[in-house]
């Protein structure tokens, strides 16, 4: 384990975006909108700015509709830009064995 924690702007993103995966298949996001809200604070650029890139990169997901519809209404343009890349991007992995 890191002998350093992480700092607060980070570990406060890696939770935006954790409550956003673990409610991705709501059909009421007010209430996640509302909760995610909360937790950023004095922060809606970095809410934007994380809303965003998970939209974009989920919005291919029929079951999670809802909830990307109403991220991009509080997301950046460009983040949602680049959301769609990384959800294209592909995988990394290992070269086959031959």
């Amino acid at each position: 384990m890191s002998s350093r924690p992480l700092d607060p702007l980070t570990t406060l993103s890696v939770e935006l975006s954790a409550t956003m995966s673990r409610n991705r298949y709501t059909t009421d996001p007010g209430p996640v909108i509302a909760e995610l809200q909360g937790l950023a604070g004095e922060h809606p650029e970095l809410l934007a700015e994380e809303a965003g890139l998970w939209a974009g990169f989920n919005e291919a997901d029929p079951h999670s509709a809802a909830l990307v519809d109403a991220l991009k209404t509080i997301g950046t343009p460009a983040a949602i830009a680049v959301g769609r890349e990384r959800s294209t991007a592909g995988s990394h992995s290992t070269p086959p064995l031959i």
